[in-house]
Parts: C-alpha cells; sequence; structure tokens
C-alpha cells in the first residue's frame, strides 16, 4: 500500500515537472507559442487522484517552479534597484516567487478537496477556478501563462471582449479538455465531447482573431490622415551605475544633455514626428521647466516641430519654508522642506511645460512599501527616508489632436488603469520603462508582453519607450511593426506612424465584469459538494 501511494505521487511529479518545462519553454523568448495551449494539461493529469495537502504543496511547487525560472531576474533588481545584499536579494526572490505561486496552491488544495469528497467537477469548473485565483491574486509583478502568446496576436484577440483573463480561461479550457482527452484515450467513446468541444473552442478563438485583425487592416487602409500620430522614442541605454558616455561639461552634460544630444543628432534626418518621447531613466531627473529650458529641451521641440514627453522626480514643497545657516559665517540659506515626491511625466514644448501625469500605481517595496501604515516595521526594514508617493488621478497629455496617455514602468500591466484612460480619451499609449536594472533581456521582453495586451483590449496603439532594450510600436491589433523592437543594451531612436482607431472595446465599457459567470458557476460547485457532505443520502 505504501509503495503503490509512493508510485503515484512520484508519477504526479513528474507530470507535474513536465508541466512545468512546458511552461517555461513557451513564456517569453521560448521558441513554440503554441505550447500554452498544451502546457498545463500534464499538471491537470498529475492533479487528478490527489489529497487536499498534497494538492496544496503540488500547486504551490508547480507556480513557484514557473514564476523562478522565468522571473529570476527579480535577484538582479533587488540587488541593483533596491541596494539589498545578494543572500538578502536571493531571499525576496525566492519568497516573491513563493507569493506568485500560492493561486496554483489554492487551486490544488481545492482539486483534492473535490477528490477527497468523490466530486468530480466539469473542465469548465477547473478553467474556470485557475482563471478566478490568477486574477485575484495581490500582483506585486502582474503576469499569467497569457505573456506566451503576446508575440502571436492571432491567438489572443479575445482580449477585447473580456480582457487578458478571458484569454487565460480560454487556454486553461483547452488545457483541460486536452487532458482529459489523454487521461481516456483508451476510450474512444468518452472523448468524442472533450474532443469536439476542444476543436469548437479553438475555431472560434482563431476565426475571431482572424475577423478582428482583418477589420482593423481595412480601417487603417480607409482611415483619414488625422487618424494616424508619428511617434518617435529614444532609447539612450544610460548604465545603472557610473556616468559611462554620459558628459560631465558642456552643452551636452548629464542625462537632460545626452538625451538632448541623441535625439538631435538622429532626427536630423527623420521625417516629422507628432510627439517624442524619452524613457524612465537610472539617473534621476528632476521635474523642472526651467531646467529644461536650460539644458535645450525647449529648444529641440521646436526645432523637431514636436513636443518632448519625459520622465521626471517631481517634488511637493512645504509652504514653511526651512532656513539653514551655512558655517563660517557665510549668508543663510533658504530651503523648503519635501512634502511628498512623485515620478511623473511631463510634457515639454517650445512655450513651456502644460501638462504632467503622476504615476499612479507604485512598484511595492522599489517606490513606496506597501501597508507602511498598518506594518511601520517594515518600511523601517525595507523602505527608504523619503519614498514616492501615487498621483491623485489619472490625467492624459495633449499633443495636436491626440491624447497619450503615460503608463510608467510597471503600470503597463494594470488593465484597469488602461481602461480608465480609454473612457477618458486616449489615443495612444505610451509606456516609459527602464529595465536595465535587472541586467537581463529576459526581464524586458517580459515586460514588453505584459504590457502588450493593453493595445488589444483598448484597441489603442503603444509605444513602450525604454532605456535600455525591448521598446517597441505596437499597434491596436497587439501586432508588433516590424523593426521597432530596440536592441539589448545599445542606442536605439525608433520612428514609428500609428494608426489610432477610435472603437470602444466591449473590455472597455465592462472590464471584468464577465468574471462574475464563471465565479458563480465555481460557488455554484463547491456549494454542491458541501450540501453532499451534510446531506449525503441525496444523490447529484
Amino acid at each position: 500500500m505504501g509503495v503503490s501511494i509512493k508510485s503515484a505521487s512520484m508519477r504526479r511529479l513528474l507530470w507535474i515537472g513536465l508541466s512545468v518545462c512546458l511552461v517555461c519553454i513557451c513564456l517569453p523568448s521560448g521558441p513554440v507559442k503554441w505550447l500554452a495551449f498544451v502546457a498545463f494539461a500534464p499538471l491537470a493529469i498529475g492533479l487528478q487522484g490527489i489529497r487536499p495537502l498534497e494538492g496544496f504543496l503540488s500547486g504551490w511547487i508547480f507556480g513557484f517552479a514557473i514564476w523562478i525560472l522565468s522571473t529570476w531576474w527579480i535577484y538582479n533588481g533587488a540587488v541593483n534597484w533596491l541596494g539589498l545584499s545578494p543572500l538578502t536579494s536571493l531571499i525576496v526572490t525566492v519568497l516573491f516567487c513563493l507569493f506568485q505561486g500560492l493561486p496554483y496552491a489554492i487551486f490544488g488544495l481545492i482539486c483534492g478537496w473535490f477528490e477527497k469528497n468523490n466530486f468530480f467537477p466539469t473542465n469548465l469548473f477547473y478553467a474556470s477556478l485557475l482563471t478566478i485565483l490568477i486574477f485575484l491574486r495581490p500582483s506585486l509583478c502582474p503576469g499569467s501563462p497569457v505573456i506566451a502568446l503576446y508575440s502571436w496576436p492571432l491567438s489572443i484577440q479575445m482580449a477585447d471582449i473580456g480582457g487578458v483573463s478571458m484569454v487565460c480561461f480560454i487556454i486553461l479550457l483547452c488545457n483541460w479538455l486536452l487532458a482529459d482527452i489523454i487521461v481516456k484515450s483508451r476510450k474512444p467513446k468518452k472523448n468524442v465531447l472533450p474532443a469536439i468541444s476542444l476543436i469548437l473552442i479553438l475555431i472560434l478563438n482563431f476565426g475571431y482573431g482572424m475577423i478582428r485583425l482583418n477589420y482593423f487592416k481595412t480601417l487603417e487602409k480607409n482611415a483619414d490622415t488625422d487618424d494616424y500620430a508619428t511617434i518617435t522614442s529614444v532609447q539612450p541605454n544610460f548604465p545603472i551605475k557610473g556616468l559611462q558616455g554620459i558628459e560631465k561639461t558642456g552643452p551636452y552634460m548629464g542625462a537632460l544633455g545626452a538625451l538632448v544630444k541623441l535625439t538631435t543628432t538622429s532626427l536630423s534626418a527623420s521625417k516629422h514626428s507628432d510627439l517624442i518621447i524619452w524613457p524612465e531613466s537610472p539617473i534621476p531627473i528632476d521635474c523642472e521647466c526651467d531646467n529644461f529650458d536650460g539644458y535645450g529641451v525647449k529648444k529641440l521641440s521646436s526645432l523637431a516641430g514636436a513636443p518632448v514627453l519625459l520622465n521626471c522626480i517631481e517634488y511637493e514643497y512645504d509652504s514653511n519654508p526651512l532656513t539653514k545657516k551655512a558655517c563660517k559665517g557665510l549668508r543663510s540659506v533658504i530651503t523648503k522642506k519635501i512634502k511628498a515626491k512623485y515620478n511623473s511625466a511631463w510634457l515639454v514644448t517650445e512655450r513651456g511645460c502644460p501638462d504632467s501625469y503622476r504615476k499612479n500605481i507604485l512598484v511595492p517595496f522599489g517606490e513606496q512599501t506597501p501597508l507602511q501604515n498598518k506594518c511601520p516595521w517594515m518600511k523601517k526594514l525595507l523602505g527608504r527616508e523619503l519614498e514616492y508617493s501615487p498621483g491623485k488621478e489619472l490625467s492624459l497629455i495633449e499633443f495636436g489632436n491626440k491624447h497619450v496617455q503615460p503608463l510608467i514602468c510597471f503600470e503597463g500591466g494594470f488593465p484597469e488603469l488602461a481602461r480608465q484612460g480609454t473612457l477618458k480619451g486616449t489615443d495612444i499609449f505610451a509606456n516609459l520603462s527602464d529595465d536595465a536594472w535587472f541586467e537581463s533581456g529576459k526581464a524586458a521582453e517580459f515586460h514588453l508582453g505584459m504590457t502588450l495586451f493593453r493595445t488589444i483590449e483598448e484597441r489603442r496603439p503603444l509605444v513602450r519607450c525604454t532605456n535600455s532594450g525591448f521598446g517597441a510600436a505596437i499597434k491596436a491589433t497587439g501586432e508588433i511593426i516590424p523593426g521597432s523592437v530596440t536592441p539589448m543594451n545599445d542606442q536605439a531612436v525608433i520612428q514609428s506612424t500609428l494608426f489610432c482607431p477610435e472603437d470602444i472595446t466591449f473590455y472597455a465599457i465592462i472590464g471584468h465584469f464577465w468574471l462574475v459567470l464563471p465565479a458563480f458557476y465555481v460557488v455554484i460547485q463547491i456549494g454542491r459538494v458541501v450540501a453532499k457532505k451534510r446531506s449525503p443520502h441525496i444523490i447529484y
């Protein structure tokens, strides 16, 4: 009996290990994208007949493994950005991946609970449950298995109906149906329904994808010139440490000077731009319009005939100034106490700085310690003396006849923020980011894949402008414009003309409200098990 249990556990681990390998192969940089539709099938097989505690541990092992293998670069960010020691950074990375693996642990626990009560729900239930658990996870780093399909637009057009969660639901349902087919392979008659269901779902998904891609292709072909925007994105490749390649004196000194010089020399032979975008920079740039004027940003805007959207640090000062006396009898210097600090995006034109945006969603620990009011010890241990404050409202930035919505850094991974912007009148998204801290192209590509889905959900184009690589210009269909992906660890200036549709998607209207249906179905199924336990004589 003991040997039999050990053998069954070993088989489950092998199935789960196979699933981990398949998921990691199809994630960003992976060679086989379509594996997303089959990679979770071994997990589904491995969880069959499992006990609750074993299911919890197996699910957690699976979730932890896929996150640690795909986001190991978090370690580099903890060392370079947060300034933690190598050992502490390793611990932080492990804890992060354990946290991200929790939805799969809870999923395995519930699967084991159903098995224990001899209740075997449908494949629809499993897909619904795991989709909801992934969606409800408090995201330190937004993500789902859907990222594997970011470079295959045909497969993800359903996102304009139900967002990235609907694509996730479709992927998981296909996986569980495939697992059902594999398990019942010796019983062909029982395979008919899952096989037909799988084929119909794939036809529906890819058929809808073809229809939507052709629709926007036709729309773009017949559009007026006013429906387009030409955007220039500049990638300076600033080092995260030191000032290599940055002039210390002269008209192009510092980070601002380097950006002005790179932009000026690159635009000399380029066509007209409607907007120039600069990325997040590891070298702090203060938000001061006079400072931009002194470094020639306003002059650049005038010469290029286009405003510059840049990232900078904005300070809010206390109304009561402080007086500090300098030593050795020199006169006192009047200073102001900093009240708050913001990660901001400013628009600089030849006439000044008319519009700005303060980052709404801050990076936990990197920019603001979460739960610092309830857990002050956490800020004392991991926080900084002056942390960033979140912006209080979402503001769009106007250029010409268009409105751009800045998505600073990992804000690009939050669908609801982009949805709010679309309903306010966003024409195009601009993701200003710096992934150099992570020292890995995988980190930058993961970020690109995570952000790309905003284009399909809202049917708005997006320009991702980065400091060190994997910037891109993306159409409203999720298609990356050929040649627009910037190289890693190199300077680049990319200019792209993007069509800006005015369509309002179903997702923009209802958001993730559709998840009420699978959630209701899950609750009903769990309720049936509870009722069965209370009244075992009832036959279901």
